[in-house]
C-alpha cells in the first residue's frame, strides 16, 4: 500500500513532503499546487488503465477519474490564478 504520510509532492518543481506541506506559508497556496500535481500522477495513471485495462469496471472508473480529477485541477488552478503572483522563497 501507500504511505500517504510520506509521499512526494510537486511544488515548483520541488518534492514536497507533507511536513513541508504542514509548514508551508502560505499554506493554502501549497495545499492547491500540491493537489494539483497530484491530481496530474492520478490522471496519468488512470489514462494508462484506459489504455491497458480489460476489466470494464476498472475501465468505467478511470474514466470517472479522468473526468472528475481534470475538472477539480481546472477548479483549483483558478483559485491559484486568483490569489496572484506567487510569493518569493
Amino acid at each position: 500500500g501507500m504511505d500517504h504520510g510520506a509521499m512526494n509532492h510537486d511544488m515548483m518543481g520541488m518534492p514536497m513532503t507533507m511536513d513541508e506541506l504542514r509548514a508551508a506559508r502560505p499554506f493554502d497556496r501549497a495545499f492547491l499546487v500540491s493537489m494539483i500535481g497530484h491530481h496530474a500522477s492520478a490522471v496519468t495513471m488512470a489514462a494508462e488503465a484506459q489504455a491497458r485495462s480489460t476489466s470494464a469496471d476498472v475501465l468505467r472508473l478511470a474514466r470517472g477519474i479522468v473526468t472528475a480529477q481534470a475538472e477539480e485541477m481546472g477548479r483549483m488552478q483558478r483559485m491559484v490564478d486568483a490569489m496572484g503572483a506567487a510569493p518569493a522563497p
